[in-house]
C-alpha cells in the first residue's frame, strides 16, 4: 500500500504513512471499498483482483 501512494506522489513515506520530506499528502486509500488508515499502509497486503481507490485532496469552489 505505502509503494502505491509513493509512486503516485513520488514521495517518501514512512512506517506511518506521511511523507518522509513533512509535506501533507492529502490522500486517502481504499481497497474494494474500505478505508485503509495510514497507520496500515506499510503493512496492509493486497489480494489478487482487488479494487484499490486513491482519492486525492483539491482544493477550490
Amino acid at each position: 500500500m505505502r509503494d502505491i501512494v509513493a509512486g503516485h506522489t513520488k514521495k517518501h513515506i514512512n512506517e506511518q504513512g506521511l511523507a518522509v520530506d513533512g509535506s501533507r499528502l492529502g490522500i486517502a486509500l481504499a481497497i474494494d471499498g474500505d478505508v485503509i488508515p495510514r497507520s496500515a499502509w506499510a503493512s496492509h497486503t493486497v489480494a489478487p483482483g482487488a479494487r484499490i481507490d486513491l482519492v486525492t485532496a483539491a482544493q477550490g469552489g
